[in-house]
């Protein structure tokens, strides 16, 4: 017998590697996302092109939080499991909006009040309807079924790829450590791509960094048509 039991440390794991949707799949998400309804259209935008948490895009509100003018997302809250909170890490985030984002929301026909994705009643779109949206966009797209939060890690990863500021991209995605941010660093630089050509000329002229990367994430829709085949024939949903 011993008097104590002894200190134990736990184990440390190596974290998992981050999974992303790359350029030509995020394109095909995108066409089948505009396919399913504008609100969802929206949704997975918010995610991509800006890097939101699903409980974040559903919390979203059209005047706390969006402003058009200035073309920036400012994210005050989140909703998970019918409770709204502040968001992860309880710090609040100002995000610019990509060219694509920007269009999406201004396409919306809504009266710009209330919830920005939201039911045809202007209620809050609940947990089991969002996993039901991105299951059907999967499906749609042609892609292995997948949460909105791959779409976020496509956007930290996407970002760093296109050379962004690790601190800037820390600010956008609101961790609280650097270590957090550098994952998505390590990803890239472990897993390098070709740029598309349409995403590398939209960059072209552009001195203003954090203005070239957004500039380089919203193209990265519009580079590639999506096809979808089945045994019966092929359909082709086209980028625009």
């Amino acid at each position: 017998m011993i008097a104590k039991a002894p200190k134990v440390g736990m184990f440390k794991m190596e974290r998992p590697e981050i999974v992303a949707w790359d350029f030509a799949q995020y394109a095909r998400l995108l066409v089948a996302a505009k396919a399913e309804s504008p609100e969802w259209y929206v949704g997975v935008c918010l995610a991509g092109e800006a890097g939101l948490r699903v409980g974040e895009v559903k919390a979203l509100r059209w005047r706390e939080d969006v402003d058009l003018i200035a073309k920036t997302i400012t994210v005050n809250q989140q909703t998970r499991n019918q409770e709204t909170t502040t968001p992860k890490g309880r710090t609040r985030r100002t995000i610019p909006m990509t060219g694509a984002l920007h269009a999406a929301l201004k396409r919306l026909e809504t009266i710009r009040e209330g919830f920005v994705v939201r039911n045809l009643d202007g209620s809050q779109k609940t947990d089991g309807e969002a996993d039901a949206a991105i299951l059907r966009i999967c499906r749609r797209a042609g892609l292995p079924v997948h949460g909105f939060h791959r779409l976020r890690h496509s956007f930290g990863t996407h970002a760093a790829l296109f050379g962004v500021n690790p601190w800037r991209l820390q600010a956008w995605m609101g961790h609280k450590r650097i270590d957090e941010t550098m994952l998505y660093v390590h990803v890239a630089e472990a897993h390098h791509r070709e740029l598309p050509e349409v995403v590398r000329l939209a960059a072209m002229n552009e001195t203003d960094p954090d203005t070239r990367i957004l500039r380089m994430l919203g193209a990265r829709g519009s580079h590639v048509a999506a096809e979808t085949s089945s045994r019966e024939g092929t359909s082709v949903l086209t980028a625009v």
